[in-house]
């Protein structure tokens, strides 16, 4: 088959004979200055030629075309995973209503003639991608997507936590200003003062307002421990487990690749070369075209 390839505990701190705080202006002028970066500038460059051994020359008329292959093989691989996923999914969930339960990791075989040809396995983890920010969208989504909205309720309830993660602002940001959209916003008088405070007493003296000042709040979300082997109660049809998984995003990958399972060594390397072949006229028809 052708394929288009295109592509904590808080540290005690003693307490220390502290020097004069440093002025805002020492700060910024250790930190490389406050204002807004200035616009980069695009230069064209001027590369020096590096004159190899005669050894050095034969390595890079090897190494040149073996790189151009392996991008062109790799950009197939890549297609082909990816349809293989898909596949593979569709049959693997299947599968996983019919028992009402996560499957095993399954090998994906081949045949020919009746016996194994090519196999690889399907491995499914218990780590995922949330496609929701929040409890509310989770919840919303999963009920666009066709799930009942008692059960889409109770999923998000029990499986996913939303608790955010408090932590400290950049220090940059504080001290210099940050980025809105397209628009640079300098640093207040206030987020400088708690800047040069981190600086000095690392955060030992900060008062709780300027400690807010300084805190900032990180989304996380996490999938509950053994969510697999419970998904399938959310669900009434595989069209609605199907949907729950297209919020909820297990990892998937394939592990091994055995090839010619029953043919003999000769035979083996003869199929993969032609296959080879294949591949690369494929590639190099589409170039053709493209140019």
């Amino acid at each position: 088959m052708s394929v288009k390839t295109k592509t904590a505990t808080k540290p005690s701190i003693p307490a220390a004979i502290r020097s004069t705080a440093p002025s805002d202006d020492d700060l910024l002028n250790d930190f490389g200055g406050g204002t807004a970066p200035a616009p980069k500038t695009k230069k064209t460059a001027v590369r020096t030629e590096l004159k190899l051994s005669s050894d050095g020359e034969e390595i890079l008329r090897k190494f040149i075309p073996a790189k151009r292959l392996a991008e062109s093989f790799n950009s197939h691989f890549e297609n082909l995973r990816s349809l293989l996923r898909i596949e593979s999914w569709k049959s693997f969930l299947s599968s996983y209503w019919s028992a009402k339960s996560q499957p095993g990791n399954p090998a994906i075989v081949s045949k020919v003639d009746g016996k194994p040809d090519m196999s690889t396995m399907l491995i499914v983890s218990a780590k995922f991608k949330v496609q929701a920010e929040n409890a509310g969208e989770a919840e919303s989504l999963l009920v666009q997507l066709g799930l009942d909205s008692v059960k889409a309720k109770s999923l998000v309830a029990e499986e996913l936590d939303f608790s955010p993660i408090i932590g400290l602002r950049n220090f940059n940001e504080l001290l210099k200003g940050h980025k809105d959209g397209k628009n640079w916003i300098d640093a207040t008088d206030e987020e400088k003062n708690v800047a040069r405070k981190i600086m000095t007493v690392l955060r030992a003296e900060l008062t709780p307002e300027e400690l807010a000042l300084a805190r900032t709040t990180i989304g996380s979300t996490k999938v509950k421990e053994g969510f697999l082997a419970r998904v399938c109660q959310y669900c009434n049809t595989e069209e609605q487990l199907a949907a729950v998984f297209q919020v909820i995003q297990p990892q998937q990958s394939f592990k091994g690749a055995e090839f010619g399972i029953n043919d003999a060594e000769d035979v083996r390397r003869e199929r993969l070369l032609d296959f080879a072949n294949d591949v690369l006229g494929t590639v190099i028809t589409e170039e053709e075209d493209d140019e």
